[in-house]
């Protein structure tokens, strides 16, 4: 038994030696399944270690400022210019000339003309009979030679429809001057009594001259002022001269609250009329009889002005009173408060020029365009604007802001800069 029992008295199978033969693939297995316990638990360890997550969370915080900041500017970049254009403040009184549609350096005005017609209804005073011949004002034009016409009392003008009006005295109508006819204005009457005379405006042949160079030389034409107009022939139901002249009266003062609220409308923006440039007439219409023993009391009103460019007339006044003025675009910006006084009488429906004086308070900027300063500053950079600017002498003070405030030049695109004006 003693051969049997180990001699340390421990009897597990364990411990009982086992053969070179047997032992080495039990280890190898044995070792390997240590090695791969030793890497799961090293790779355990691992994963549950604490990270610098700081530095991973900074990293990508900064890469979407800065892709951020890409968008932004690409999207919401723009350019405010505020400018605060070269002004001047002084009184004036400026001696001008101004040409009908002239061109070139010469200061042109256009003729406005605006009719308008009113009524009253007055009560009749009675019925008489009678005979009336129409009458206007013409303009009888020399384009025959350098030396005055006269034209003697009962000398006929001719309507291309064959209808003779006459003038009731003698006039001369100066020579020519250059290619400048010489005219002379001239009331005419018809031959006749009657409504068919009344043809308003019309262009008119002398007969008289007819077999004689003159005839084609020789022209008249009425004066819008004044059309052909008032002939009749009949019973007229009247009124008295008292109701006639209120009614008259009355209807003038309407007429010219209505021409100056046209004239108002139809001349603004670039355009000015001043008060002193243009005349009123009225003409009596024939009247209408209405039931009841009413007549109705007609008139036409005419307002024909001098019309000017604010910016044309602009540089006229400075090219006067400002004496290192160069020609550059300039407005006067208060130019609707200024005074204009004709030298002469006017007459805007037949003056070929006007002289005349514009006075007051002149509130002068000179003026820039926006386009071309827009185009001028498309994509340069601060550090390029200086010269840019210089390039527009009319501009005072220039403030620029860009946005993003980061961006350092202007846009490449014109509608991403803003032009204001300093107030």
């Amino acid at each position: 038994m003693q051969d049997i029992v180990p001699p340390d008295g421990i009897r597990s199978i364990r411990r009982i030696a086992i053969p070179e033969t047997k032992q080495k693939p039990e280890k190898a297995r044995a070792e390997a399944i240590r090695e791969v316990r030793e890497e799961f638990q090293s790779a355990r360890i691992r994963a549950h270690a604490p990270r610098d997550w700081k530095k991973y969370y900074y990293g990508l915080g900064a890469l979407a400022v800065v892709i951020l900041a890409v968008i932004i500017s690409s999207l919401f970049h723009s350019a405010t210019v505020s400018v605060s254009p070269k002004q001047l403040v002084t009184d004036i009184a400026a001696s001008l000339v101004a040409k009908k549609d002239a061109g070139g350096a010469d200061l042109p005005f256009t003729l406005a003309t605006i009719k308008k017609t009113g009524s009253v209804t007055v009560k009749a005073s009675g019925e008489e009979k009678v005979e009336k011949r129409a009458s206007g004002v013409i303009v009888v034009y020399n384009n025959y030679s350098s030396a005055p016409q006269r034209l003697i009392k009962n000398t006929r003008f001719e309507t291309p429809e064959g209808l003779i009006f006459r003038i009731d005295q003698s006039v001369t109508v100066p020579g020519k001057k250059g290619t400048l006819p010489g005219s002379i204005e001239a009331t005419v009457y018809a031959d006749e009594a009657g409504e068919k005379y009344n043809v308003g405006l019309k262009d008119f042949t002398i007969p008289g001259f007819k077999g004689d160079p003159r005839y084609a030389a020789f022209s008249a034409k009425s004066k819008p002022s004044a059309p052909l107009a008032g002939g009749f022939s009949g019973l007229m139901k009247v009124v008295s001269d008292a109701d006639r002249k209120a009614a008259q009266a009355q209807i003038e003062k309407d007429l010219k609250l209505e021409l100056m609220k046209q004239a108002g409308s139809d001349i603004s923006g670039d355009l000015v009329l001043f008060d002193g440039a243009y005349v009123m007439n009225f003409v009596p219409l024939s009247q209408e009889a209405g039931t009841n023993n009413q007549v109705t009391i007609r008139e036409e009103g005419t307002l024909s002005a001098y019309v000017f460019n604010k910016k044309s007339l602009s540089a006229a006044a400075a090219k006067v009173v400002i004496k290192d003025y160069k020609n550059e675009p300039i407005l006067i910006e208060n130019i609707e408060d200024l005074a204009f006084v004709p030298k002469k009488a006017i007459d805007p429906a037949s003056d070929k020029e006007v002289s005349f004086t514009l006075s007051g308070n002149a509130h002068f900027a000179w003026a820039y365009d926006e386009a071309s300063l827009k185009q001028a500053l498309l994509g340069k950079s601060r550090s390029e604007v200086q010269a840019v600017i210089a390039k527009f002498p009319m501009l005072g003070r220039v403030d620029i802001s860009m946005s993003p405030f980061w961006r350092r030049s202007f846009p490449d695109d014109v509608a991403k800069i803003s032009i204001k004006r300093a107030e």
